[in-house]
């Protein structure tokens, strides 16, 4: 499945073959791509909004929250700039397609529920089609914190008006 060529693909991918590698599956590249999408968007269940809307509901604000901050707070803790910091983690609040393939391993060896593997996945991706809402928050909050405090911009050196000769000598 999608976990076992994981392992190889990242072996592989150290060797000294990589690049060669990289040549052949590049023109594959975009419809592999599209295979994993349409197969993981084929196991996520709807349903479980229905059957279990405030469980999905939490674990997809729990997830970007509990993401969204601490992303947040590590940039500002190596001082970031609050606008730049704030952006970054907006777009890195969302969980990566990667989940899908721990959580498809999880069930396969039994670890967890197929229940709790349909609403984990379900808030997954609900969590990447958050990301462009969270893109739109995080330019309207920059916009308002840019309109109340404004960066002054420094302010230019004058260039003298005199013509200074050049040469230009080279090689």
């Amino acid at each position: 499945g999608l976990a076992g060529a994981f392992v190889p693909g990242v072996l592989l991918s150290d060797s000294d073959f990589r690049h060669e590698l990289e040549a052949a599956i590049l023109p594959f590249q975009g419809l592999l791509m599209g295979f994993f999408f349409i197969a993981v968007g084929m196991t996520i269940n709807l349903g479980m909004i229905v059957a279990h809307p405030v469980n999905v509901l939490e674990l997809t604000v729990a997830l970007i929250l509990v993401k969204g901050f601490g992303l947040y707070g590590l940039r500002l803790a190596f001082r970031g700039n609050k606008r730049v910091s704030r952006m970054q983690a907006l777009a890195l609040a969302q969980c990566g397609e990667f989940a899908f393939v721990l959580f498809g391993a999880a069930q396969a060896n039994a670890l967890l529920p197929q229940e709790m593997v349909a609403q984990l996945n379900l808030s997954v991706a609900l969590s990447m089609a958050l990301a462009p809402l969270l893109f739109i928050l995080g330019d309207r909050l920059n916009a308002r914190d840019a309109a109340a405090n404004p960066v002054e911009t420094p302010e230019r050196d004058a260039l003298p008006d005199a013509p200074n000769p050049v040469v230009v000598a080279g090689f």
